[in-house]
């Protein structure tokens, strides 16, 4: 699990390089840190924890949608189902982003 306190090291999207930084969590679970030698703020996928979570409950309020709907009273799923929806998409593209960005080092 990424907390504040781990040092961990990544592949910075920017320049390409491997670096030991600790990441700071931002408001939906993503991971951000300041890359040490280009200077770039660099957003790293969803920590895993978060990824979790927004995995199990997204499709259970799209479920109970679907429930609502058939029954007759439909239930309006929100902004926090459009964050997490928008936080699993962002987080495919920045998992892939990482992924290239490792493969073009190697």
């Amino acid at each position: 699990m990424a907390t504040e306190e781990e040092t961990q090291s990544v592949v910075c999207l920017n320049c390409s390089r491997r670096v030991s930084v600790k990441p700071k969590l931002t408001l939906l679970g993503f991971q951000a840190f300041q890359c040490p030698s280009c200077s770039a703020d660099v957003v790293y996928p969803l920590a895993p924890q978060y990824r979790k979570s927004y995995q199990i409950a997204t499709p259970i309020v799209m479920l109970m949608t679907l429930i609502g709907l058939w029954i007759g009273k439909p239930l309006i799923p929100g902004f926090g189902f459009a964050f997490m929806v928008y936080a699993l998409l962002r987080d495919r593209a920045l998992v892939r982003g990482v992924k290239a960005a490792s493969t073009t080092r190697s």
